[in-house]
């Protein structure tokens, strides 16, 4: 099951998160999307940064990624790819985009 992680920020601001999971995901391939709700179509997407020690994974949105979004609710995820293409969802929850 997924880990639950909700985040908010300002349309046009620059937004980064950090959060320890308890897996070691080096050599995975790191991503997150943030979706429409309820179609689930995709509204802007990125790549995740891990370190180790702590595994960290380190969430940053740029001001032009936030500045494309809407104010409203959209749904958040970020997913990890292992070796032989193995996707799993490992974070989702929702994104408050205010003005």
């Amino acid at each position: 099951k997924a880990g639950s992680l909700s985040i908010g920020f300002r349309k046009g601001d620059e937004y980064r998160r950090t959060v320890t999971v308890n897996l070691d995901l080096t050599g995975y391939t790191l991503t997150w999307e943030i979706y429409g709700l309820p179609d689930r179509a995709v509204k802007i997407s990125g790549g995740l940064s891990f370190t180790t020690p702590p595994h960290a994974v380190g969430l940053v949105l740029s001001e032009a990624q936030t500045g494309t979004l809407q104010p409203g609710t959209y749904g958040f995820r970020a997913v990890w790819v292992a070796t032989g293409s193995v996707t799993r969802t490992f974070l989702e929850g929702v994104c408050e985009v205010t003005r």
